[in-house]
């Protein structure tokens, strides 16, 4: 007997977002990407009532950009260097901050368009199905009113329901208007603060409430310190026909990345050096580089380990419970920060194939304050 199968349970999917491990944080940092993705560099928090706006001056949505955004898995970021998550990250960004609540969307493309976008997520949670719920539509004269308050020519408007205060709250410890011991945020890293997390942007973000406002002070951990010695290397990714090949280049040199299978579970890498245009020969596409940098701040020179060298700069921008992460294994994707890596190890071992002695002991001692920055230019979601 021959029949058919495969489906998509959309009760699901939408029942996964809520396990997404998407906390407040991380569900504005999502937001803010996606803002930048779309080519803002302003974007205004703010606060009224019950209701809070996300307001950025990003070029806006088009019918199609609306379409991707709430397509569920579609890969709409191919062959470029943005942060989102192809539409993915939006959409459990959005469920999480609203609580359940309805979402209101108004944006203006560079057409001179306004659209309206009204994500149900009451009616979707309580019936367990996403395709056709979300409701576009040609903004009437209320919400247009509302978008050209705020005096952009274009972006996008996002209106969340806060009767809890939840993401007012948020708002407050992200901008400094309450300090991180005054609220129970005891498990918060690097990578959920914002000016962490953008601190490499040159974008303005500002937080309004009762008419009050203030600026989120970018914080780049690499900025403002006097670096005496700095090590780079390039680790650039090729792929053809689903075959992938790795290439270091350090110290003028290039080499290729071989990786030899012991087992299923054990392998060891080996460095051969090959000419420039090795990889042109090989007709192999880049997809994406690994950018390493290891630096030697003033620290080495007064015999004091980098956990103690907390400049002015650290002091006034970064939250104290945070300076023992300042010597760590910093991860960054596209200029985004997106963790740390706390083991050493790894950077023990990058130093060991590089061969140099004085960084591994550098690195041993804790001395030194890394960056570790990876490029996308192909991003796929499956």
């Amino acid at each position: 007997m021959a029949f058919t199968c495969g489906s998509i349970d959309e009760k699901g999917v939408i029942n996964s977002w809520k396990l997404s491990g998407f906390n407040k944080s991380k569900s504005l940092s999502e937001l803010i990407a996606n803002s930048i993705d779309a080519g803002a560099k302003e974007i205004k928090f703010v606060s009224i009532n019950d209701k809070n706006y996300i307001i950025d001056n990003g070029n806006g949505m088009l019918v199609e950009n609306i379409h991707s955004m709430f397509s569920l898995y579609k890969s709409n970021h191919g062959n470029n260097f943005s942060m989102g998550k192809a539409g993915f990250g939006a959409k459990p960004a959005l469920l999480k901050l609203s609580n359940g609540q309805n979402v209101k969307i108004i944006t203006k493309n560079n057409k001179g368009e306004y659209f309206t976008i009204n994500i149900p997520f009451h009616k979707i949670l309580s019936e367990g199905k996403w395709n056709d719920n979300i409701v576009c539509d040609t903004s009437n004269k209320t919400d247009i009113e509302l978008f050209n308050k705020y005096n952009i020519k274009t972006g996008t408007l996002i209106e969340l329901i806060d009767y809890k205060n939840e993401i007012i709250n948020e708002l407050k410890l992200q901008f400094n208007v309450t300090k991180y011991d005054d609220i129970s945020f005891k498990e918060y890293s690097m990578s959920d603060y914002s000016s962490i997390v953008f601190g490499k942007f040159k974008i303005s973000m500002k937080l309004t409430i009762e008419n009050e406002e203030y600026d989120l002070n970018l914080y780049n951990p690499m900025s403002q310190r006097v670096f005496n010695f700095k090590k780079q290397g390039i680790i650039s990714i090729y792929e053809k026909d689903n075959d992938y090949y790795f290439q270091l280049s350090y110290n003028n040199n290039l080499y290729e990345i071989k990786i030899h299978h012991k087992s299923k579970k054990s392998f060891k890498k080996t460095l051969e050096k090959v000419d420039d245009d090795y990889s042109k020969k090989r007709k192999y596409n880049k997809i994406g580089e690994f950018d390493i940098k290891c630096y030697l701040p003033e620290a080495l020179i007064n015999k004091t380990s980098a956990e103690t060298n907390y400049s002015e700069y650290d002091k006034k921008n970064l939250q104290k419970h945070l300076y023992s992460d300042i010597p760590q294994l910093k991860i960054y994707r596209n200029n985004q920060f997106i963790g740390l890596n706390k083991h050493k190890e790894t950077m023990l071992q990058l130093v060991e194939e590089m061969q140099n002695q004085d960084l591994k002991v550098c690195v041993m001692l804790n001395y030194v304050i890394t960056h570790f920055q990876r490029k996308i230019i192909k991003l796929m979601i499956f």
